[in-house]
């Protein structure tokens, strides 16, 4: 019987190619489905993921994603998103695969997402599932909805890579709209303790993350226009507040 490891990691190879088989084939007939191909980064002033502070410094996380139009409805896309701290302490690689349904009510998306840490110096190639391994994979499930029901939901919950015995049950619902040009998202989440990787220190569910989103595309020149946000976040549970910037190109 091949071992979690081997299984995980053949896995991945597999799906990659796959992914490269298909595009080529799609890419001969753009009959089959559209292919659209994106790249980019952003600048943030601190990391702060679902509440949490995971570097206090700047980052630039720099993106690349391969998205396919296979119908009027379905929509898959694979992306390669990084986070890197402008100290070197601190550097993230996430590979996400997201399969999305859209509705006349608004957008299903299912999505796994492999997170891996190169500064923890373990080896990328172990898949090992436990507190050893280099890799935590995470499913969910996410509901967008339309400018007529403009709120948005969230549930996820890891299922490889790290202590079977720490939650890691997160759920987030939203509010969406836009005022004078500037998209707003108000949140709130939650998680399921005992989780380092939510950092919730009780065996409850937890308000962990709370804030306001706000961003719009600052006009440098007739050609060039920044997107720019501003992020307030408080932790009720950790009792901790932040505000971030975020420079996008």
């Amino acid at each position: 019987m091949k071992s979690g490891k081997n299984i995980l990691s053949v896995s991945i190879y597999s799906f990659l190619f796959l992914l490269m088989f298909t595009i080529n084939s799609f890419s001969q007939d753009s009959s089959k489905s559209i292919i659209n191909f994106d790249l980019g980064a952003d600048f943030v002033s601190r990391y702060v993921w679902r509440g949490c502070e995971l570097d206090p410094y700047p980052h630039i996380e720099p993106y690349a994603t391969i998205d396919l139009d296979l119908s009027e409805r379905f929509n898959l896309n694979f992306g390669v998103y990084s986070s890197y701290g402008f100290t070197g302490e601190y550097a993230e690689n996430d590979f996400i695969l997201e399969l999305g349904y859209e509705t006349d009510f608004g957008t299903l998306t299912a999505k796994a997402a492999d997170y891996f840490f190169p500064f923890l110096n373990i080896p990328f190639t172990n898949f090992t599932n436990d507190t050893t391994g280099a890799h935590t994979v995470e499913i969910s499930l996410a509901y967008t909805g339309t400018k007529s029901f403009p709120v948005r939901f969230l549930i996820s919950q890891n299922v490889h890579g790290y202590d079977p015995d720490i939650h890691s049950l997160y759920l987030e619902a939203g509010f969406f709209t836009n005022i004078n040009d500037i998209d707003i998202d108000v949140f709130i989440g939650t998680a399921k303790g005992y989780s380092v990787w939510h950092s919730v220190n009780t065996d409850k569910l937890e308000i962990v993350n709370t804030g306001v989103s706000l961003q719009k595309s600052i006009k440098v020149t007739d050609d060039l226009s920044i997107p720019m946000g501003v992020q307030f976040v408080y932790n009720p549970h950790m009792k901790n507040s932040f505000v971030i910037l975020t420079l996008s190109i």
